[in-house]
């Protein structure tokens, strides 16, 4: 567990032996589930709340989904950030974080997530010239987390871009059903995960909408925006892997077609030569042309005649 001071005349400093509220700026308690406990009686003891026990199990559980409560002394946030996404793989990972905010005290529940790392390795870096409210710190963080985020519209569109190829290719037969439908479970898990963060930012906004200052608005709007555009991105294409799984079958009912018609063109082409050599094939006496020399060579020559006489007809109709 760490303990950060973000202080309006000194840059942010460790101190975890700290034992009340400094007198400005803000504290960031950082920690992880097994530290989860540590930290809430620290943040009891540096803002004179006490933390609500469903917040504690709700921090504690590592599958909780994004969500918003809040109560008198503290709001508590919980956000999903990406841990992994293989296109390949069966299943996604997300970490959560949980953010129990009060007017000067932040505490993050989180485990092993690298995005907190990045932030302390930034704060020592930058040293003074990281000054930072409690909001502008809390909008730093929750960006930093649904941006990551963003970093899909590159690799979902290079794989809608592949699918397409497949799918649509005009010769050989597409034999990859299992990809694509976890690919598809994968847009229907990134989209379900939005929606939920996104309902989680509505009700944060909703619930300090009377107190927040016209900046934070805009930069709660921003996370909004950006998370409903992941959320979009997610939707459509969704839709666009159904739109070319109808196209694919498309072609195919058209490739179906065209040898159908091509077989029943033929077919119509040797069913009256099938119907004169059937005639001629009777066992009567006296049939036409069957006496005469030349009785062969005529029925052979009107034979071909027929033949191309009805190739000409079903080209001329576009049939063939």
């Amino acid at each position: 567990m760490d303990i950060w001071l973000f202080s309006n005349q000194s840059e942010p400093t460790i101190s975890n032996d700290i034992t009340k509220m400094p007198k400005d700026g803000f504290v960031w308690i950082l920690a992880n589930t097994n530290e989860m406990t540590e930290a809430m009686d620290k943040a009891e003891q540096l803002a004179k709340f006490s933390v609500h026990e469903q917040h504690r199990q709700d921090c504690a559980n590592s599958l909780h989904p994004a969500a918003f409560d809040t109560v008198k002394d503290y709001d508590l946030l919980i956000i999903r950030a990406l841990a992994e996404f293989d296109i390949d793989s069966v299943s996604q990972q997300t970490n959560q974080a949980c953010f129990l905010i009060s007017k000067r005290l932040l505490v993050t529940i989180a485990d092993n997530h690298q995005l907190f790392t990045a932030i302390q390795n930034k704060i020592q870096i930058s040293g003074a010239r990281m000054q930072y409210s409690l909001d502008d710190f809390l909008y730093y963080i929750l960006k930093q987390m649904i941006d990551a985020f963003m970093v899909l519209r590159k690799t979902i569109s290079s794989q809608l871009l592949m699918w397409q190829k497949l799918l649509l290719a005009e010769s050989g037969r597409f034999n990859q059903w299992q990809k694509l439908l976890t690919f598809k479970n994968h847009l229907r898990w990134l989209n379900l995960l939005m929606e939920e963060q996104v309902v989680a930012l509505d009700e944060w906004e909703e619930d300090i909408a009377a107190e927040i200052t016209d900046s934070m608005a805009v930069r709660i709007r921003d996370l909004q925006d950006h998370t409903n555009r992941v959320l979009k991105m997610a939707s459509r294409a969704d839709r666009e892997i159904d739109a070319l799984i109808q196209l694919h079958y498309t072609m195919l009912s058209k490739k179906t077609s065209d040898i159908m018609r091509v077989l029943t063109v033929i077919s119509a082409i040797f069913l009256p030569l099938t119907l004169i050599t059937g005639f001629f094939g009777m066992n009567f006496n006296n049939l036409p042309f069957v006496e005469t020399h030349a009785g062969s060579h005529l029925i052979v020559l009107t034979m071909l005649v027929l033949a191309l006489i009805l190739v000409g007809v079903f080209r001329w109709k576009k049939w063939l």
